[in-house]
């Protein structure tokens, strides 16, 4: 995978979820595009649990950008009609909205 590939899949709007395996048998998670850094020569990123991996490029396997990671609900994308104002609980499912 190259620095532009991931670049790309951070910028997508909206963002989709993805996860980056490694050559190593690891697979970071991206939750969110705040979460990463891309240089000119390696990614930086930060976990849920604060933690941080500096990944060569070189490292990371091909993937489908389409395909969610595992156990994770695709975010729905919030309409032009949808109340911007209203609370974040209200606009997303499962956060105690009505």
């Amino acid at each position: 995978m190259d620095l532009q590939g991931i670049r790309a899949a951070l910028h997508r709007r909206p963002f989709e979820p993805f996860t980056l395996r490694l050559a190593d048998g690891r697979a970071l998670l991206v939750l969110h595009p705040d979460f990463v850094a891309v240089g000119q020569r390696r990614v930086a990123m930060i976990g849920a649990d604060d933690s941080w991996s500096v990944v060569e490029p070189l490292m990371v396997a091909p993937w489908n950008s389409m395909d969610p990671p595992r156990g994770h609900r695709r975010t729905p994308a919030i309409r032009k009609s949808d109340d911007l104002l209203a609370p974040l609980s209200a606009r997303l499912p499962g956060l105690g909205g009505p």
